[in-house]
């Protein structure tokens, strides 16, 4: 649960080497490895019965740690070549068994949070699910929706459903892209493949920019920004090709666009690197023979996780923390420490949020600004404030939800940047108390979080208090390297107010719910963590708008 453009890279079908190669030579830390399920060995090859992608996940991605973009072949042919369905039969249904039965293959694999992009490059004529006419475009969009429906019917499924046609589509005038879409209801993100490459005169890297990539980025982003979906650039790169009309080694185009990538106006989710040579087009920025384009890349990318902002780079957490004044309850006392649960006595934080304004020199309305996306949910300072039920972070639709959190520590006066972590003889013991938003048969609404987090994630971990999702709460501490390693359990805590707290020693934790032990995650974390609490959205919880979460105080004993 972290802020950020997360990166990735296509280094060869199965191949987790290659990816930590390319992290190693570009500095940078992807943690999304893309790969694409086979497309020419029919249906058994392609959804796994049978063991059929052992080959992929058991032997190539299993245990690697990187989360899975996979290119998914909606029609694949046999060895022939010749194609096993149609885009008409697909969506009547015809084909959902295959898809329910790859939804299984990627769960038994441990591969259930997988972002797949379904047909991609459908706007082309190269691929069997080509959806070049009209006609065709329908009949994507409902077999679009059949394939999502089948495979979030499987148990464990958490999949992120990728539409993904080639940024260029945006800007043909002969070609109306938005006849394939499926509907919200169906789409995660809207990928875009977006290469180097230009037939514009003369052929210069700033023309092809200009008159190419810019304008197909811009309207594809007013697409997705109206649909209220975030965007990935789920394919991007230099390219050299054979017929002349790759900009070869050209840091511009890398410079442009990871800066676009970068805007959070833009509300990229993650980009994923083409680092591969194929026939006819080199794109490979590691393989010698574009040395600028890869001191651009790694200016631009290398040196900072995956879990810095999208416009800021963070740097180390301070050996020190600052800790504010303790403030008066609501009847001008300071609240006694738990301590029965095994909390310390010296109090270093109480928020009661009754003063009737949010406390902006201990708290950000948002985390990297307004309008910085945080778990595919744009938060936004007006979403945020302190009333008669305490702080309200207000969630209206995944272009509208709320994050406050105590960074940063950013030099502006008055900013604490209030962190804490414990020491081998003093523990830390944090407690929110909240009112979580509820649907009409009592289960947690959509995304909500009550949570800590370090300045490098997950090397410096994450502590979830409280975390919905699936209509119930859970805790979770998440920490390691890559996309992270995560204990943690679901408790039936339904909707309504509560008290969650977590006791931290250098050893591990324990959680209460409403003052009672729920559970134990024995991890040794020790760096600073800021306090984050947010009203966010995810396709596969109950949706509910408008909605709102009250956090009634937050007390923290060091």
């Amino acid at each position: 649960m972290v802020s950020q453009l997360l990166e990735g890279v296509y280094a060869g079908a199965a191949n987790p080497s290659g990816v930590s190669s390319f992290a190693s030579a570009t500095s940078t830390t992807p943690t999304i490895a893309s790969d694409y399920l086979p497309a020419n060995s029919g249906w058994s090859g392609m959804d796994g019965s049978g063991g059929s992608l052992a080959w992929m996940f058991a032997d190539g991605w299993a245990g690697s740690g990187y989360t899975l973009s996979l290119g998914v072949p909606i029609i694949p042919t046999d060895s022939t070549g010749d194609a096993v369905g149609t885009l008409a039969a697909g969506a009547t249904g015809a084909y959902n068994s295959y898809f329910v039965t790859l939804a299984q293959t990627l769960v038994a694999a441990g591969e259930s949070n997988a972002y797949l992009r379904l047909g991609w490059e459908f706007d082309g004529g190269w691929y069997a699910w080509s959806a070049a006419s009209t006609t065709d475009e329908a009949n994507f969009a409902q077999y679009f929706q059949q394939i999502v429906t089948a495979m979030r019917s499987v148990s464990g499924a958490n999949f992120g459903f990728v539409w993904n046609p080639d940024v260029a589509a945006f800007n043909d005038p002969s070609y109306n892209v938005s006849l394939a879409y499926p509907g919200n209801a169906y789409v995660d993100y809207i990928g875009l493949d977006a290469y180097d490459q230009t037939w514009v005169t003369p052929q210069t890297p700033a023309n092809a920019w200009d008159e190419t990539t810019f304008p197909a980025l811009t309207a594809a982003q007013q697409f997705a920004s109206a649909q209220g979906i975030p965007l990935a650039i789920t394919e991007w790169g230099v390219a050299t090709r054979s017929d002349g009309h790759g900009l070869g080694d050209d840091p511009l185009y890398v410079n442009d666009l990871v800066a676009w990538m970068k805007d959070p106006a833009n509300n990229v989710a993650f980009e994923s690197y083409f680092n591969y040579d194929v026939t006819g087009q080199d794109d490979a920025i590691t393989d010698g023979n574009f040395p600028n384009s890869l001191s651009a890349f790694t200016a631009d990318l290398g040196g900072t996780s995956s879990s810095d902002s999208t416009t800021t780079t963070t740097t180390a957490p301070p050996a020190t923390t600052t800790i504010p004044t303790p403030a008066a309850s609501s009847n001008g006392t300071v609240p006694n420490a738990p301590v029965s649960l095994g909390a310390p006595t010296t109090m270093a934080l109480d928020d009661e949020f009754n003063t009737g304004s949010l406390n902006t020199s201990l708290w950000s309305p948002d985390w990297f600004g307004s309008g910085s996306v945080s778990n595919g949910t744009v938060m936004l300072s007006s979403n945020v404030s302190v009333g008669a039920n305490g702080l309200a972070l207000q969630l209206n639709s995944p272009q509208s939800g709320a994050l406050v959190s105590t960074n940063p520590s950013d030099g502006q006066p008055g900013h604490t940047g209030f962190e804490i972590a414990p020491t081998p003889t003093d523990p830390v013991f944090v407690e929110f108390e909240a009112t979580l938003p509820a649907t009409a048969s009592g289960t947690v609404a959509n995304w909500p979080a009550l949570w800590l987090v370090g300045q490098t994630w997950p090397e410096d971990g994450e502590i979830d208090l409280m975390e919905g999702g699936y209509g119930y709460t859970a805790y979770h501490v998440h920490y390691g390297t890559g996309m992270g390693t995560a204990q943690g359990a679901t408790v039936n805590d339904l909707s309504g107010t509560h008290t969650y707290g977590v006791l931290w020693t250098t050893t591990g934790f324990t959680f209460f719910y409403d003052g009672a032990d729920v559970g134990t995650v024995n991890v040794a974390l020790t760096s600073p963590e800021y306090i984050l609490m947010e009203n966010s959205y995810n396709s596969v919880d109950p949706v509910v708008f408008p909605t709102t979460m009250y956090v009634r105080y937050v007390r923290v004993w060091n």
